[in-house]
């Protein structure tokens, strides 16, 4: 048989037999892409308009906000209940601070992200704060767009 007369397909397409992972019943299984594991997002802010608004911007692909906490404690109780990814955490909040509530994530959940957002931002408070762990320090007054930038960088890594 000529060469041309093989055309759309050569000799070594056509199956000589049954496939043998089929003959024995199994299926033959496409390889899939493994999916990236959605971020849970935990936001603790005493403010209702800030936890709201930063919900609301944070509706990435790759980022579920699973809570919202108004002071410290509740921040601690969400922390443990929906095992966030990341944490927006403000410092200036009731019951326990943001520099404590950020020493038990860190200690509970290393590798926990830690986003601080506060209106409280120095170069001596950023600095405590990235000693306590935290992983960003933004000012909530000047730097809320960077801090939403990096939270989608996160969800899209």
């Amino acid at each position: 048989m000529s060469a041309s007369a093989y055309i759309g397909f050569s000799p070594l397409d056509v199956q000589t037999g049954p496939d043998p992972a089929v003959a024995k019943g199994q299926m033959k299984r496409k390889r899939k892409t493994p999916r990236r594991k959605e971020l849970k997002l935990l936001i603790a802010d005493d403010s209702a308009a800030v936890r709201a608004s930063l919900a609301a911007h944070c509706d990435f692909d790759g980022l579920n906000v699973v809570g919202q906490a108004k002071d410290g404690e509740q921040a601690m109780i969400a922390f443990n209940v929906h095992d966030p990814d990341i944490v927006i955490l403000d410092l200036h909040m009731p019951k326990i601070g943001g520099l404590e509530v950020l020493r038990r994530i860190k200690t509970d959940k290393p590798k926990c992200c830690v986003i601080v957002l506060t209106a409280a931002a120095s170069d001596l408070v950023a600095e405590h704060c990235l000693k306590l762990g935290a992983d960003y320090f933004f000012d909530k007054a000047t730097e809320v767009d960077l801090a939403l930038d990096t939270l989608q960088r996160l969800a899209c890594a």
